[in-house]
C-alpha cells in the first residue's frame, strides 16, 4: 500500500479559504436621463412588474362628466373626486394648501363603503341598492370597464460588473426610485460603496437627501 509522505502532502495545492461576502446598498432619486443611460451603460434586465390600472364609468360617462374617476389597480378601488369639498372624514385630501386657493381640491377615496356611498350620489337615479362592495354596486348601476393603463411599477437591471439596480414607482413616493446593490468581500466594503457613487454619478441618479 502507498502512503504518502509528508513531503507530498506539503506539495499538494492548498484549497483557498472561503471569502465572506456582504451585501450593500444604497438609495437615489431618479432623473429625467437615468433609464437612457442606463440601458447606454449595456445594463441587462433581470425582472419588471407591471402594474395596470383599469377605469370603470357608464355608457355615457356620467362619473367623468362630474369630476370622478373611478379605477381599481392590484385588487383595490380608488375614486378620485374633483370639487370643493367633501363630506368623506376618512379622504385623504390632495392639492389643500390654504395659500393657494386657486388650486383644484382632489379627493382620494379607497374605502370601498364611501366609494359606493359617492357614487349613489353621482348617477341617475336608478333604483335602491344595498350592496355595500364597489364591484356589486356598479354592476346594478351600469357602469362598466371602458379602458385600462399599463404602467412599469418595477425593473431591476443586472450591471456590467455585477451591481443591480431596481428602479421602482410607488404612488407614496414623490419621484421614481433607484436601489443599487452589490455584494462584496467583507474587506471592500468602503471600495463597493466607493464604486456604487460612481455607478450613480454616470447614471444621473441623485441621493435621496436631496430634493
Amino acid at each position: 500500500m502507498n502512503q504518502e509522505s509528508g513531503s507530498d502532502r506539503d506539495k499538494m495545492p492548498q484549497a483557498d479559504p472561503p471569502v465572506h461576502t456582504v451585501r450593500i446598498q444604497q438609495s437615489y432619486w431618479v432623473t429625467d436621463a437615468s433609464e437612457e443611460r442606463l440601458l447606454q451603460s449595456g445594463a441587462v434586465l433581470l425582472a419588471r412588474e407591471v402594474t395596470q390600472v383599469d377605469y370603470y364609468d357608464t355608457d355615457t360617462y356620467d362619473l367623468a362628466m362630474k369630476g370622478a374617476w373611478l379605477s381599481k389597480s392590484r385588487g383595490k378601488w380608488q375614486l378620485i373626486v374633483d370639487q370643493g369639498g367633501s363630506d368623506s372624514t376618512t379622504a385623504n385630501q390632495k392639492g389643500d394648501d390654504p395659500s393657494d386657493a386657486d388650486a383644484p381640491t382632489c379627493y382620494e377615496l379607497l374605502d370601498e363603503r364611501e366609494i359606493v356611498a359617492y357614487l349613489a350620489r353621482l348617477l341617475p337615479p336608478g333604483g335602491k341598492s344595498s350592496a355595500q362592495a364597489v364591484g356589486d354596486f356598479i354592476r346594478q348601476q351600469g357602469v362598466r370597464h371602458y379602458g385600462n393603463y399599463q404602467s412599469v411599477t418595477r425593473a431591476t437591471y443586472r450591471l456590467t460588473d455585477a451591481y443591480t439596480v431596481t428602479l421602482s414607482a410607488e404612488p407614496a413616493a414623490p419621484k421614481q426610485a433607484a436601489l443599487i446593490r452589490g455584494d462584496v468581500g467583507i474587506d471592500g466594503v468602503t471600495r463597493g460603496f466607493q464604486r456604487m457613487e460612481e455607478l450613480a454619478g454616470q447614471l444621473d441618479l441623485l441621493p435621496q437627501t436631496k430634493a
